[in-house]
């Protein structure tokens, strides 16, 4: 789990495996060794993996679904409905648009969180 999640990321960011290593202070085998699911980063390289990439630990370790995570992927999907089919300005629908391609679901939700509160503040200044 956590290897195919580390090779994920690396594919994402276009990042190898020896420019990981390099960041991290450790072999460009160990790395290897984890995207392999032969071994597992100590807590301190976890931690630094998950700031680089901004997503949880759990996220690495295969353990983002739980009910909160549920009720946000429910309420983004409330979202997202609401922003494109309310969102009448080309800006914000080109917001919309590139928030929705980001691929890291983290950075996703921070967007979309701010488009929400944008829209709700809009609303409350219309009433």
């Amino acid at each position: 789990m956590f290897g195919e999640k580390l090779q994920a990321l690396l594919d994402d960011n276009d990042i190898s495996q020896s420019k990981l290593a390099g960041e991290l202070d450790v072999t460009s085998q160990a790395v290897s060794k984890w995207c392999n699911n032969l071994a597992q980063p100590d807590h301190d390289t976890l931690k630094k993996i998950a700031n680089k990439f901004n997503v949880s630990i759990d996220y690495l370790l295969g353990n983002e679904l739980n009910d909160k995570t549920i009720d946000n992927m429910e309420e983004n999907k409330e979202l997202l409905s609401k922003v494109s089919t309310e969102l009448q300005d080309p800006t914000m629908k080109a917001l919309y648009s590139k928030a929705s391609e980001l691929k890291n679901e983290r950075d996703r939700r921070m967007v979309l969180n701010v488009i929400n509160s944008f829209i709700e503040d809009v609303d409350n200044r219309d009433n």
